[in-house]
């Protein structure tokens, strides 16, 4: 029996000049309660372009995909001496960061005010439906 792919299913690649939004709540209470996911879809004002900390709510902040490889990279531990005493041992931890990411994540359009991007983050076909 062949398995065919859903009707959702779309032929992606991302560019690391991909921009994108990301949801961000800004909370000044303290309280550390987790953020229901429905709710980032309230985020609708653009991460204001100042260098203090905005006001509570939700925002939208511009990044690209770029910025997300690096961070995925570069978190934990400092892979450059790995990379100099195992480098194989090391660019695979490098792949198993990132491919993940490629494999799982699409590029979707949404509705965002002027200046932001007008795209986010969502899970594609493969990860909904399994490989």
């Amino acid at each position: 029996m062949a398995l065919t792919p859903p009707p959702e299913a779309a032929d992606f690649t991302f560019t690391l000049a991909d921009a994108l939004d990301i949801p961000v709540r800004v909370r000044s209470d303290g309280d550390l309660a987790k953020w229901d996911r429905r709710q980032a879809s309230k985020a609708a004002q653009p991460w204001p372009a100042t260098d203090a900390l905005p006001a509570d709510g939700e925002f939208l902040a511009t990044t690209t995909w770029r910025q997300l490889v690096t961070a995925a990279t570069s978190v934990g531990r400092d892979l450059a001496p790995w990379l100099r005493k195992t480098p194989a041992f090391a660019v695979n931890e490098l792949i198993a960061r990132v491919a993940p990411l490629q494999a799982y994540l699409t590029l979707k359009d949404f509705k965002a005010p002027s200046g932001a991007a007008g795209r986010r983050l969502f899970v594609n076909a493969v990860y909904r439906h399994g490989t």
